[in-house]
């Protein structure tokens, strides 16, 4: 019987895999038509952007962004998961309910603050706008996982004297690690991957990130095989940061997801 579920585990598995890999695959040979790899060197010595400046942009607006929302997130889910303080349900139920506010919704509102106030084509407004943008959902991921962590623990924190804040470093965040990771995982994928927010808020080259650059690598009119081919390998170069992390937070995110059933 247990040979049976296997079997079926990988025939399952193993197609929805197939689809899954299937466009990247096709993405890696087409980048390398023409030229091969040489494709690759093509975009990272390419005229009109400045391809280690941008990767630069990116994984620090997603770096950063990542950071703050774990700490905000993590206080926040903290907060809402042990604590009991009037209106807490209803806070908690608002924040819930404003995640269903897409972010294309509050563009308008966002183009109009970083004007205003001269933030736009900067890198710290971007964080700002992600990390906002983030912190909610994470805050609920984040709470899931603590309201599994007993009450116990943190009471017998409190009869030996430890404060709110030594609770918080001291068994919170060593028990939270997997959603913690899960969060960090989740969070750099979004901000990495987002192409709405730095459309509105980034006009500078030199400021663009990784999804914005696709901009120069396009021509509705005049695409000739070897920029399609350019295309796809910078694609390819693009998504290399988001797998590398996956692979290295792939059982903490196994972790976090079955952590509730175990429990």
């Amino acid at each position: 019987m247990t040979k049976r579920k296997w079997i079926w585990k990988y025939c399952v598995l193993i197609p929805v895999g197939v689809i899954w890999c299937y466009p990247i695959g096709v993405a890696f040979k087409e980048s390398l038509a023409i030229n091969g790899f040489g494709n690759y060197l093509a975009v990272m010595n390419h005229p009109k952007i400045d391809y280690f400046q941008i990767l630069f942009n990116s994984l620090f607006v997603a770096a950063v962004s990542t950071l703050l929302v774990v700490i905000l997130s993590s206080l926040a889910a903290y907060a809402f998961s042990k604590f009991r303080f009037k209106g807490k349900q209803v806070l908690y139920y608002l924040l819930v309910t404003c995640l269903t506010l897409p972010p294309a919704a509050i563009m308008i509102p966002l183009v109009f603050f970083g004007r205003s106030l001269h933030l736009n084509n900067t890198l710290g407004y971007l964080i700002f706008v992600m990390t906002a943008l983030h912190a909610p959902y994470m805050m609920v991921t984040m709470k899931n996982y603590f309201d599994t962590i007993p009450d116990a623990l943190l009471e017998a924190a409190v009869m030996d004297g430890a404060s709110t804040l030594h609770i918080y470093r001291r068994i919170i965040l060593p028990l939270g690690i997997p959603a913690i990771l899960n969060v960090c995982l989740l969070s750099f994928v979004y901000c990495w991957n987002n192409y709405l927010i730095p459309l509105i808020t980034i006009t500078k080259t030199e400021k663009y990130t990784i999804t914005l650059a696709t901009t120069y690598l396009t021509d509705s009119g005049n695409m000739t095989m070897e920029m399609q081919a350019q295309l796809y390998a910078y694609l390819i170069l693009a998504i290399v940061p988001s797998v590398l992390l996956y692979i290295f937070l792939n059982r903490y995110f196994r972790a976090d997801m079955l952590s509730g059933a175990e429990k």
